[in-house]
């Protein structure tokens, strides 16, 4: 009755440390989660702001558009330190990039915008 006492006992614990790595796993799943679509809402508000400058041409806009982009780059630095998985770094890494060529272009546009306006005065 012991063995089988101690038996049960073994098992029982090892099934409640595998459950808790579980929860570990899954919080930090979680977390990755909330990080990366905080990062895709912030992308897609900018993107937004952005189409409705090069539609509108309105300072309104604009100032959306750069308000969103530093909120996606605290985002981006958000992600970087709450991301432990070396791929999913790599893909952060990879989503800031396109941002600052994103962003890049965004000024040139913006430049020229402010000249077409300025030679149309």
């Amino acid at each position: 009755m012991i063995a089988v006492f101690i038996v049960v006992l073994v098992l029982s614990f090892w099934n409640f440390m595998t459950i808790a790595h579980e929860v570990e796993d899954m919080e930090s799943a979680a977390i990755e989660l909330s990080l990366a679509a905080d990062i895709e809402i912030k992308f897609l508000k900018m993107i937004s702001a952005a189409r409705e400058f090069v539609q509108k041409e309105d300072t309104k806009s604009e100032t959306e558009t750069r308000n969103y982009s530093e909120q996606l780059l605290g985002a981006i630095a958000a992600a970087k330190k709450g991301i432990t998985i070396e791929s999913h770094q790599t893909l952060i890494l990879e989503a800031e990039e396109a941002f600052k060529s994103y962003f890049a272009d965004f000024e040139i546009v913006t430049k020229l915008k402010h000249e077409h306006a300025a030679y149309i005065t």
